[in-house]
């Protein structure tokens, strides 16, 4: 028996080695974490009773106001902080090409303001130029693109200082690079990265260029890849460039990198069942230490549409979604918006079945939250290195040993300290932590001993190695994602939701959402309730949906879609 007409795709395999009962329930392990979340429940009874509200996910496109951008191609799209701005391009009926500046506030009402005062000389019109966010000096760093003569490119760097909305031409030493446009750009620690491209007779370019940003020397340029209409960001300190066309115009999945301590580069070709799809169109930004690429319909395939994500650490593809767009068939996605390391992406095109607006490439707008698709973005490790530096300063102390610190300052304890003395006979290390760490303002950090001792050690190393263990139970995890949100320690929340969004199981999933609610996280509330309602027969015989608290009960009825229906089917 399920609930129609709530549908749930494949799930892929976890990253972390998460046990989901593979010989049947853990009855004991199921009743701890029930245990466990029904103490944190205590403290968090008016959290649950807002959660009562509770909607699935459904992306929703929106109609822009405002002026109208026409067909504009070729224009540079940029997200800084709630806003998009849109550079230059030409109308692709009237050939028309532009350096006008537009601006769209997200989370309004979605209108498009062209940007009248300025200040300073504009940079010539121009389109398929790159458009780089500096968020050192709050910056627009504008380069190349194709000019009004036929076959004429640019080389100029122009800026615009967001915080005067002026126009800035600084001169550059050294040598330029050529004239190029589709080229792919970004910045980082004051430099800016230009990478391929086309030259003004259309050779494809493999230099790689790099300018200071505070003395504006250009360096030696450094042979790259050849590519064009790819992707250049960095992590980890390592410059990647993704994707793009070869010269024979054919999609590439290749990626390449160079180290930028001594310059090593390696290329990389990902043969992988999971990998994205060349023939249809692609969009690519970097979130944490992933490329996330979103596949739209395009001429060659109609029907192709996706979310995927190339993790730069592993080398590993993983498809978070299939037939994306599936409810939005008769639409043309034009343009493609989304901050680095941001959680929201914006598309943006046009109704097929609206002629009136058919010239209005950026008349409909549809945000997509990765977090509801299990993109996650984590903050880069510093807890290890933080305990190690910080405890020192302090002692420990435990209310059930008279053990002290050794010596040595390198060495620290951590103890832990039951929260009343009924609980002072379970047998648990003697551990959890007193030391002071960033995000902590109080000396003491007390777990409650409700919380499962596979939780507790969980927990404990995290605190040592900045990451989770490899293998971990689902009923230790899913009240670890409760502990995280307790403790504000957003890295150790993100890995849990990594862990567990593809751990659902008929058995543990409504554990899962149980912890969702209390930790308070939207996206993992509807990724469990879409499974739930999916497979409502056998869930809801379990034993983790019946130990569910009344208000967890009362979300999961108001988010049961209105024209579902129970469906008998005798093999479930």
């Amino acid at each position: 028996m399920h609930m129609s007409p709530v549908a749930t795709p494949p799930l892929p395999p976890a990253a972390v080695d998460v046990n989901v009962a593979a010989n049947g329930l853990d009855t004991a392990a199921a009743a701890a974490a029930a245990a466990g979340l029904a103490a944190a429940a205590t403290g968090a009874a008016t959290t649950l009773t807002r959660t009562t509200t509770i909607r699935l996910y459904q992306p929703t496109v929106h109609s822009t106001r405002g002026e109208a951008l026409g067909a504009l191609v070729g224009a540079s799209l940029t997200v800084v902080g709630d806003t998009v701005y849109t550079f230059a391009g030409f109308d692709q009926y009237t050939d028309e090409l532009y350096h006008s500046l537009h601006r769209l506030a997200l989370g309004g009402d979605f209108s498009w303001q062209r940007v009248v005062y300025l200040k300073g000389r504009p940079p010539g019109k121009r389109n398929d130029h790159s458009t780089t966010y500096w968020p050192a000096q709050n910056k627009l760093v504008i380069f190349g693109g194709s000019s009004e003569d036929d076959g004429v490119s640019f080389n100029n760097v122009a800026l615009l200082d967001l915080a005067t909305m002026t126009w800035e031409h600084p001169a550059t030493q050294g040598k330029a690079p050529e004239p190029r446009s589709r080229h792919a750009a970004t910045i980082h620690d004051n430099h800016l990265y230009i990478s391929g491209g086309l030259a003004q007779d259309g050779t494809l370019l493999s230099t790689l260029h790099i300018l200071n940003l505070t003395n504006w020397t250009w360096m030696d340029p450094i042979a790259f890849v050849a590519r064009s209409q790819h992707v250049l960001v960095v992590h980890d300190g390592r410059l990647f460039l993704f994707g793009g066309m070869y010269e024979d115009l054919t999609r590439s999945n290749q990626l390449s990198y160079m180290d930028l301590m001594d310059g090593a580069m390696t290329h990389v070709h990902i043969q992988s069942t999971h990998a994205p799809p060349l023939h249809a169109q692609r969009f690519v930004q970097i979130c944490g230490n992933r490329l996330v690429l979103l596949v739209t319909p395009s001429i060659t395939d109609k029907g192709a549409s996706g979310l995927w994500t190339l993790n730069l650490d592993r080398m590993q593809w993983r498809c978070h979604a299939q037939h994306l767009l599936g409810g939005h068939e008769n639409f043309t996605w034009h343009g493609f918006a989304m901050q680095e390391h941001d959680h929201l992406l914006y598309l943006f095109g046009t109704c097929d079945d609206d002629d009136e607006l058919a010239d209005q490439y950026y008349g409909k707008v549809l945000p997509l939250d990765l977090h509801e698709f299990g993109i996650f973005c984590p903050q880069p490790p510093t807890l290890s290195r933080d305990l190690l530096t910080r405890v020192a300063s302090f002692s420990a102390s435990s209310s059930s040993s008279s053990s002290s610190p050794s010596s040595n300052s390198l060495d620290h304890h951590l103890i832990l300290i039951p929260n009343d003395k009924d609980d002072a006979h379970v047998v648990l290390p003697q551990w959890l932590v007193l030391v002071r760490c960033p995000q902590w303002s109080y000396e003491g950090l007390h777990v409650p001993m409700s919380f499962p001792a596979a939780t507790i050690h969980a927990f404990a190393h995290y605190l040592y190695h900045d990451n989770l263990p490899l293998s971990l139970s689902v009923y230790a995890l899913a009240p670890l994602l409760v502990l995280a949100h307790e403790q504000a320690l957003e890295r150790l929340q993100v890995l849990c939701l990594e862990a567990l969004w593809p751990a659902l199981h008929i058995d543990t999933v409504s554990l899962i959402y149980q912890a969702a609610c209390l930790a308070c996280v939207p996206s993992l509330q509807h990724h469990t309730l879409q499974f739930i309602f999916d497979h409502f027969g056998p869930v809801s015989h379990s034993a983790t949906f019946r130990q569910l608290p009344p208000s967890c009960l009362l979300s999961l009825l108001s988010a049961m879609p209105r024209d579902a229906a129970l469906i008998y089917e005798p093999n479930c």
